[in-house]
């Protein structure tokens, strides 16, 4: 069974995956106290899906962008659990996991995460010969450069307070519906179980959030 922890932004999320699918998740309001809800929430989970760390094969982490401090916060408990269960341990991008939800709207998405203040992560996506690939690195950004660059796309995530449904119509641009600007655990772990099917797994020394400049309070 795979583990799947998001604590991106101030919202936190895990989610339990095996191969029959989803086997259950959580999402709820952290603000700041990621370290102190994250495992017990963990163990909650666990205990609704009849499990036990025991029954855990493989840990998944998003790896931001994102918050700094729920990034350090979820890291840190991916890697003490690979490490204490002996578990390998698979890093998904955030930005990957909110875009992966619109993957089959049929055009281009602007994945957006706030950092804090007036500073977002961004990174484009669409359908390619591939399949679903992420275009270009991952980018900062300020709220009237995500406004710019939604022109003509589908955004989800952390939307900036001025990109309402209005303003994105007269550039272009739609919103995702409401429920999937949310980030979802379950984005996390279907990534990463396809991952840990092909056996690709991370460095647990080499694997480090993404943190896209210095900390920002938010």
């Amino acid at each position: 069974m795979l583990l799947a922890i998001d604590t991106s932004n101030e919202y936190a999320g895990v989610a339990l995956w095996d191969e029959r699918g989803l086997r259950g998740e959580a999402t709820w309001l952290a603000g700041r106290q990621h370290t102190e809800q994250l495992l017990p929430q963990v163990d909650l989970l666990l205990r609704n899906a009849g499990g036990s760390p025991r029954a855990l094969s493989v840990v998944a982490v998003a790896t931001g962008p994102g918050s700094w401090t729920g990034l350090r916060a979820g890291m840190s408990l991916a890697k003490a659990l690979a490490v204490g269960r002996g578990l390998p341990v698979i890093g998904v991008a955030s930005l990957d996991a909110v875009a992966y939800g619109c993957r089959d709207a049929g055009r281009r998405v602007l994945a957006v995460v706030r950092l804090g203040r007036d500073r977002f992560g961004a990174a484009s996506y669409r359908a390619g010969s591939e399949g679903w690939e992420r275009e270009g690195d991952f980018e900062t950004l300020a709220a009237d450069e995500i406004v710019a660059r939604a022109r003509g796309r589908l955004v989800v995530g952390d939307l900036p307070a001025d990109l309402d449904p209005a303003r994105a119509q007269t550039i272009g641009a739609t919103l995702a519906n409401a429920t999937e600007h949310q980030r979802r655990a379950p984005y996390v772990a279907e990534l990463a179980w396809a991952r840990h099917l092909r056996h690709e797994y991370d460095s647990l020394v080499a694997l480090e959030p993404i943190y896209l400049g210095s900390p920002v309070r938010s």
